[in-house]
């Protein structure tokens, strides 16, 4: 088997994994884990994206996008990462 194919499988099992981890762990976000190692930087990101918000008129929507992504799991958004890493070694692995 070529080490492409071996790759694929092995990506394709620990995205599964992952994603079966995402059922068992619900309330593991990105959010909370940011919060548990440095909750500081986490408040000076909100400030950021407040002031970023009040400039652009975009900035709702651009802060109901990051809001989206810190409540995400953190083993479903790394689930669809390696099913995604996967997939361009597919298509552009030579």
């Amino acid at each position: 088997m070529s080490q492409k194919i071996k790759l694929q499988i092995y990506l394709i099992l620990f995205s599964s994994m992952l994603i079966l981890l995402s059922i068992y762990f619900k309330e593991l976000s990105l959010g909370k884990i940011w919060f548990f190692i440095n909750g500081n930087s986490l408040v000076g990101f909100q400030s950021i994206i407040n002031n970023f918000s009040n400039l652009s008129p975009l900035g709702n929507y651009f802060e109901i996008i990051i809001i989206t992504i810190l409540n995400l799991n953190i083993f479903l958004l790394l689930g669809a990462i390696s099913i995604l890493f996967s997939y361009l070694i597919f298509h552009y692995y030579f």
